[in-house]
């Protein structure tokens, strides 16, 4: 069970959080890390369905890979699909 990348949303390392693409690219163009943290989000209170701030009475998450979701947001996403926003496991 991975978390999702705190870049790209891809399944992530439980080292680091960080997918093993978004790590070579930043290995690559030796990205430093106070530039990265710029653009790195942190999603573990954000609903990644409409990334509004989730409180802890209106959480849901996947259970596949701990994706965090307002269960109003979770609802209307489970009438059109059955699969988790992130990693398209069924939810």
């Amino acid at each position: 069970m991975h978390n999702p990348c705190k870049v790209c949303f891809w399944p992530a390392s439980e080292e680091n959080g960080i997918c093993d693409l978004c790590q070579q690219e930043i290995i690559e163009y030796s990205i430093p890390k106070d530039l990265l943290d710029l653009f790195v989000l942190d999603t573990s209170h954000v609903c990644c369905i409409c990334y509004d701030k989730i409180s802890s009475s209106s959480l849901s998450d996947c259970t596949t890979c701990s994706t965090k979701y307002h269960s109003s947001c979770l609802n209307q996403w489970r009438v059109q699909s059955k699969r988790c926003a992130v990693c398209r496991k069924e939810i």
